[in-house]
């Protein structure tokens, strides 16, 4: 969950937002009672990110709630707005885009009216995502864009977003456009060694040459993503960038490779506790053996699949 913004968060210092903080009226509370609870709001905050390290994605939004309505409390309207973008995150993380939808929202009009453009950027951002997830990429596009402008006014580059807005392009079928996007979003996000945005622009860069029949280029982008994937430790997109190279292996033909690299995937899921996802990919596999009338290894996997079925079911239970 690194893109929720941190109190000691890099882009946003250079940002200048120490000075984002907004006066009260002269009958709200003195500097010391706004002082004092602002800290506090930023303990809320603190332990929202801490239940996020153990993916207590409930604990997080518990947290980012207080802080923000102890920031509501002093009308510190900056650490409004900001609470309310991790909120909508967090959201967006439990797939409740309904819930992130309000937050989001609620945080674009709050940073526009308090012309905080750093911010607005950032929710603008988020609230794309959720209008690409929701479907809407006439909304999803209008948003990013509206973020990207505010980006460039304030000399500011974000290599997640102008991925976004490739994603965007490739799903609208502007293929040339997408990949002029990613150039750039891959020179960028190299030059500042992230690696992990790296990968998601090489991902996508696979899904053109895959849709432009250009396999073995789809392959070896998919297998670069891997190597960044694995440089940051990220388990759900390591075990992604496996299924997907054994989906190209299958188009291909080559059933053998394509299970092998289900079953690497399988394994990379099951070690992060990642259940629905190991089952998904159990399937797959079971499928592949089942169509090379490899019936010791359709039966060796349906047993897996019936132990993890059960270890899911035993945590459910708590047992």
């Amino acid at each position: 969950m690194k893109a929720l913004i941190r109190e000691n968060s890099a882009a946003f210092l250079l940002l200048t937002f120490m000075a984002l903080f907004v006066a009260g009226c002269a009958a709200g509370p003195t500097a010391a009672q706004r002082s004092y609870t602002e800290r506090k709001a930023a303990e809320a905050a603190r332990a929202g990110f801490e239940a996020l390290e153990s993916e207590d994605y409930r604990k997080a939004i518990e947290y980012f709630t207080q802080a923000l309505t102890l920031n509501r409390s002093v009308d510190n309207r900056a650490g409004e707005v900001k609470d309310l973008i991790n909120i909508g995150r967090v959201y967006i993380a439990l797939n409740d885009v309904k819930g992130a939808e309000t937050h989001l929202s609620e945080a674009v009009s709050l940073a526009a009216g308090e012309k905080e453009e750093a911010y607005l950027s950032a929710a603008l951002a988020s609230l794309a995502k959720v209008r690409y997830i929701q479907g809407d990429l006439h909304k999803a596009l209008t948003e990013i864009e509206r973020s990207l402008e505010i980006d460039s006014r304030l000399g500011t580059r974000s290599g997640s977003k102008l991925n976004l807005k490739a994603r965007i392009y490739i799903d609208t079928g502007k293929l040339e456009e997408a990949m002029g996007i990613l150039k750039q979003a891959y020179e960028w996000n190299s030059s500042v060694e992230n690696k992990q945005e790296v990968a998601n622009t090489l991902r996508q860069m696979a899904l053109i040459s895959e849709a432009r029949g250009k396999i073995a280029e789809a392959k070896k982008l998919y297998d670069e993503a891997y190597t960044n994937d694995s440089a940051v430790g990220d388990s759900a997109r390591i075990a992604d960038d496996l299924e997907s190279m054994a989906e190209l292996e299958l188009a291909s033909g080559q059933p053998e490779k394509a299970a092998f690299l289900y079953e690497r995937s399988f394994v990379v899921s099951l070690n992060a506790g990642h259940l629905d996802d190991a089952l998904a990919r159990l399937y797959k596999i079971i499928q592949v053996y089942k169509k090379t009338g490899n019936n010791d290894k359709v039966k060796s996997y349906e047993k897996i699949r019936d132990g993890v079925i059960a270890r899911k079911e035993r945590g459910k239970s708590g047992r």
